[in-house]
């Protein structure tokens, strides 16, 4: 089942067979915009390096220090598919999220934070 869930998500990131695509889109010739999972207006980053896109989550998500969550997007080869999440930092109430338990990091360096 999981082979199966894994090749379906390998399938649905490989929108555009054409390879000429996939290297122009990471060319860094145009300006990146951050995309709101909300569905509101990107907005153009022109600091995002290397084709990275900030993602903003919808107002209601915040850090559990009050800073709006976001998070970094790359198109890249569709071929090659690597999907990560990191583990820890996620609070799911006040007693989790307070500052004096282990999943609360203050603004990590080199995030924009």
């Amino acid at each position: 089942m999981a082979l199966v869930a894994a090749l379906v998500m390998v399938a649905a990131c490989s929108g555009d067979d054409d390879p000429e695509s996939a290297t122009s889109a990471d060319a860094g010739s145009r300006s990146e915009t951050s995309v709101r999972s909300d569905g509101s207006a990107p907005e153009t980053d022109e600091a995002a390096a290397g084709g990275w896109r900030k993602v903003l989550a919808p107002a209601s998500c915040k850090c559990s220090d009050g800073s709006p969550f976001h998070y970094w997007v790359r198109n890249g080869d569709p071929g090659k598919v690597f999907f990560y999440l990191e583990g820890g930092g996620a609070c799911f109430s006040a007693a989790t999220c307070a500052s004096d338990t282990a999943t609360y990091t203050v603004n990590l360096a080199g995030d924009g934070g």
